[in-house]
């Protein structure tokens, strides 16, 4: 810290000594009861030692005290000393004492950066707690169907720490289930724009999720591209092989690649009746984009099947995974809208076979 501060440890260490040594031994007392409550009360404690008011983590004694008021009127107590100086040693004391005066104006400025330092890491560390907190409970309210709220607690944490991917996916989730479609849009694009260069495998699949829930994607080359590199992730590491395959399969879909789409699917070996029913709409999107009806309407039937057996938003859990839950009706709304009914298909005609 001295190195990137340009200064030496000594140095470093007597800017911080005092005052900042009994508020950083305060937070790290092994009784808890001793320690500050919350980061408020930290917070608190170093605005008064910027303040130059006695602070709560030393003891106090009428030395301290003193001492303290002479720092809040600074100027007061030079001249003072200054008078004193001249009246005793005339300019020679009076020389010696502006020095004096320099210097320790000098040291209290470093140490007033230090601390102000120390009060913007406290603020920092604030927020991105907050934020958590809020996801925790928008996650909470997400399962229990009370979307309009979840979608306001993951707003703030994005606002508190817009560096998490999370809260961003989950409430890009709601606004596609919902039909909020301006907002989706752009929460997709700040998303992109944001999480689109990520290199860990979460962020990226998450991302691409996001941008897919309706079509057409906010930036169709970009998100394809995502796709594919999510893919390759996922082959490397052998890690959620099958997540990565139904992104990519679900980017074939939206760029009209139906059979590629197809042929990714039958690879894919779902689980619960949730990613089961994800399974077969995406499948029978794809075999409508072949113009296969008959197929299709199977593959529908059996995921309209599966979807009726999962929770109910407003009476049930929704599950440890809630935006599953929420992907499969959106992708439910849109399959049932563009395959055509039996009595449609009639219209046109009997099915190919």
């Amino acid at each position: 810290m001295a190195q990137q501060r340009g200064t030496e440890p000594a140095r470093l260490a007597r800017l911080v000594r005092g005052e900042l040594d009994w508020i950083v031994m305060r937070c790290l007392e092994k009784d808890r009861t001793r320690r500050y409550e919350t980061a408020d009360g930290l917070a608190m404690d170093v605005q008064r030692h910027l303040d130059n008011e006695p602070v709560l983590a030393r003891p106090p004694n009428r030395g301290y005290r003193m001492g303290k008021l002479v720092r809040k009127h600074r100027t007061m107590a030079i001249g003072a000393a200054a008078t004193a100086a001249a009246l005793i040693l005339g300019m020679i004391g009076t020389g010696v004492g502006l020095l004096r005066a320099r210097s320790a104006l000098a040291a209290s400025r470093s140490a007033e950066a230090t601390a102000n330092q120390l009060l913007r890491e406290v603020t920092a560390a604030k927020a991105i707690s907050d934020a958590r907190n809020l996801q925790v409970r928008g996650e909470d309210r997400l399962r229990h169907g009370q979307f309009d709220d979840a979608a306001a607690d993951f707003a703030r944490a994005i606002e508190l720490n817009p560096s998490v991917h999370w809260p961003w996916y989950l409430r890009v989730s709601i606004l596609a289930y919902q039909g909020h479609l301006d907002a989706y849009r752009a929460d997709c694009s700040a998303m992109l724009a944001r999480f689109g260069g990520a290199g860990d495998w979460s962020t990226v699949d998450r991302t691409v999720k996001a941008c897919l829930l309706l079509p057409p994607p906010v930036d169709p080359q970009r998100v394809a591209e995502l796709a594919r590199r999510h893919l390759d992730i996922a082959n490397k590491m052998d890690y959620n092989l099958g997540l990565a395959e139904f992104c990519q399969a679900l980017a074939l879909n939206r760029s009209g690649n139906f059979q590629e789409s197809l042929a990714l699917m039958a690879l894919h070996t779902p689980g619960d009746k949730l990613h089961l029913a994800l399974n077969d709409l995406l499948i029978a999107m794809a075999l409508e984009g072949l113009n296969r009806h008959a197929e299709a309407m199977i593959a529908l039937r059996r995921a309209q099947s599966l979807a009726s057996q999962l929770p109910k938003a407003g009476l049930d859990d929704l599950g440890e995974n809630p935006e599953d839950w929420l992907i499969c009706q959106i992708l439910l709304r849109e399959a049932q809208s563009i395959i055509r009914t039996d009595a449609a298909a009639t219209q046109h005609g009997p099915p190919a076979r």
